[in-house]
């Protein structure tokens, strides 16, 4: 038997054993993505219920791929919860906001799912293993505007569940998420990575 032979079988027998799943498309490698928040400023509170609404500034950073900015998104606070205006709808848009800042919003809301679709096929089955990786984006972008609040709230956040019925959870803030949030790099280098 040939050496080049012999190194080819010992290959394909080490692909066999090591990695017995083969993708017919393996999933793109992506880099985990960050959310800082800052420039928070309280708008009022809104007519309906005892909401408190303030207005923030996000970068979302996924290294090597995208640094965005997102100005004026909004955040309401209500019984001690900090949420993402307008996620607590399965649509993403807020009713109390003029129409312009409402699709701002919507859209904000769609590029958080977006983005934890992407995590979520990236991670592909393991990704049930994680506890609330049906909205990890969603969460951690709360999650980074409580820390910059530098206030106890809890998270509030709503999401799709794989069943298609969309719910609403609680998030504690002493949750994971809210650690990892605060060893995070603050927002101004959050893009210098």
């Amino acid at each position: 038997m040939s050496l080049a032979l012999k190194e080819e079988l010992t290959a394909l027998a080490y692909q066999q054993v090591v990695m017995p799943y083969r993708f017919s498309n393996p999933p793109r490698p992506v880099a985990s993505i960050a959310f800082g928040v800052k420039d928070l400023r309280p708008v009022g509170g809104l007519r309906k219920g005892a909401r408190n609404l303030w207005s923030a500034q996000v970068k979302a950073v996924r290294p090597g791929l995208f640094c965005r900015m997102f100005s004026n998104i909004f955040f309401a606070e209500s019984h001690n919860t900090a949420y993402i205006f307008g996620i607590e709808m399965q649509d993403g848009r807020p009713a109390d906001l003029p129409d312009d800042l409402a699709d701002l919003q919507q859209q904000f809301i769609y590029f958080l799912r977006e983005q934890t679709r992407i995590d979520s096929v990236a991670l592909g089955w393991i990704a049930d293993a994680f506890e609330g990786s049906e909205y990890g984006c969603e969460g951690a972008v709360t999650a980074a505007y409580v820390v910059a609040r530098n206030s106890p709230l809890h998270l509030g956040i709503g999401y799709q569940a794989a069943s298609g019925a969309y719910k609403l959870v609680g998030v504690n803030c002493t949750d994971e998420l809210v650690a990892d949030a605060r060893t995070t790099l603050p927002f101004d280098e959050l893009d210098k990575v």
